[in-house]
């Protein structure tokens, strides 16, 4: 895996004051992040952070250049709105190098003893990632900070990295909305003073949607990532009826010579939905970094979604699979929910896993159900949300179900995992005609 780049300055006071950039200041506007946020997404995905690097507290930092801010905060430090001044260095130097920035040591602690009083919260030893928003500039800095000295191991450097993408692409998909209502509201005035605009505003909406598809790159990932001896493919495809913005995700990582397989269904629509699931797959990242028992993953995403609204609920499947010395894969389920995981046998047998848990978020501890099962040369499996079991061609209809999905899947013997999930997707949407209302995503991996 490629080492992120990592700054390692000597004194902290030998960091220039970053240049005022026009562009830079718009796109920060743009996000959102002019002044301290109220929002929640922000204040969650700082604690993701902290807890992914043990660290004391973590915040969200912009800069103008001369001052920075805090416009999201976690932990026992400075507080969301608090203004740096010089004391933001660390954040100037990230967003002027684009690059992460590590100080093993804060000027003043060299021991990683308690902080100077005019510093609070400012002891041990920091990692600051940039954060990008939109055309590549970078908007703000992700810290986080430890007590004590202690090194940031590039892997942990890495994953705060892949936090911040999180992080610009929620701010991204949120600068997006607020275009998007900008132009929505435009659109009335207009179309009220003359329909001869029509077009015009046709193509500025077009244009708001086009933005507002860069949600996208937090929810599902750009390319799956290979596994000898084993194929991966998966499709997202949205309902024809509906928000552009979805609660869908999928995700497959490597964490060591294991990989997490998820997919996942945040109950609702819209923009809060779509936070949900971003949060929930870097949780699951998170987790999953920290420890890879699948009970214990779900468990986590569970604390983290029930503090970020009463209404934040979502069903999940999460896979480990490993490699199995006597050939094969060994793939650990666990389900909060959600559809369960189908195994094809090579000899055409369709098995049922993960059946019995129950949805994250609730007021109540999660309850999940957990199986594991070896997959051989010519096994599949398929995980999907409930825009395949759901469709139907009309409303009263027959819903698609599981025997229908069933007996499609058998059919799928001996296709390869694209083929597999080319072969699920046309016979749903054949059933519905086209119409399916709900997005819908679709994973399979088979074992060659």
């Amino acid at each position: 895996m490629t080492e992120v780049p990592v700054q390692r300055p000597t004194p902290l006071h030998s960091v220039s004051t970053a240049r005022r950039s026009a562009e830079r200041l718009r796109a920060v506007d743009r996000a959102g992040l002019s002044t301290a946020s109220d929002d929640r997404v922000l204040s969650d995905l700082c604690d993701v952070a902290r807890e992914l690097a043990a660290g004391g507290y973590a915040t969200v930092s912009a800069t103008d250049g001369v001052t920075s801010w805090i416009c999201a905060a976690s932990g026992d430090g400075p507080a969301a709105g608090t203004v740096e001044g010089a004391g933001g260095a660390v954040e100037h130097a990230v967003v002027d190098s684009g690059v992460p920035l590590v100080l093993d040591a804060l000027p003043g602690t060299p021991d990683g003893g308690d902080p100077a009083p005019d510093t609070p919260g400012r002891s041990g030893s920091v990692c600051s990632v940039p954060v990008f928003g939109e055309a590549g500039h970078v908007v703000a800095a992700l810290r986080v900070a430890r007590t004590g000295s202690g090194e940031w191991t590039p892997r942990t450097v890495r994953l705060l990295t892949a936090l911040a993408r999180t992080l610009g692409a929620h701010l991204r998909m949120a600068g997006s909305m607020r275009v998007s209502q900008d132009l929505a509201d435009r659109l009335g005035a207009r179309l009220a003073r003359s329909e001869s605009q029509q077009q015009t505003l046709s193509d500025e909406l077009g244009d708001s949607q086009r933005r507002t598809d860069l949600l996208e790159s937090g929810l599902l990932p750009p390319v799956l990532p290979e596994i000898a001896g084993a194929e991966v493919a998966a499709v997202y495809v949205p309902g024809a009826v509906g928000e552009h913005v979805v609660g869908d995700f999928y995700d497959l990582f490597a964490v060591g010579d294991r990989y997490c397989l998820v997919i996942g269904d945040v109950c609702g629509k819209g923009v809060q939905a779509s936070q949900i699931a971003v949060v929930a797959r870097y949780t699951i990242r998170g987790a999953a970094a920290r420890d890879l028992e699948v009970g214990s993953i779900v468990a986590s995403v569970d604390g983290t979604v029930r503090t970020m609204d009463e209404r934040a609920m979502l069903t999940v499947v999460v896979v480990v699979l490993e490699h199995d010395p006597d050939g094969g894969l060994r793939a650990e389920i666990a389900s909060a929910g959600h559809e369960p995981a189908l195994v094809l046998r090579a000899d055409g047998a369709v098995e049922r896993y993960g059946t019995g848990g129950t949805m994250l978020g609730l007021p109540i501890p999660c309850r999940v159900a957990t199986d594991v099962v070896r997959l051989g040369s010519g096994d599949a499996l398929l995980l999907y949300t409930d825009g395949v079991t759901e469709a139907r061609p009309v409303a009263g209809a027959d819903l698609f179900g599981d025997d229908r999905l069933t007996d499609l899947f058998r059919t799928c013997a001996g296709l390869d995992a694209a083929g597999t999930v080319a072969a699920v997707h046309r016979g749903v949407s054949a059933y519905a005609r086209g119409m399916t209302k709900d997005d819908t995503a679709i994973v399979a991996l088979r074992v060659t």
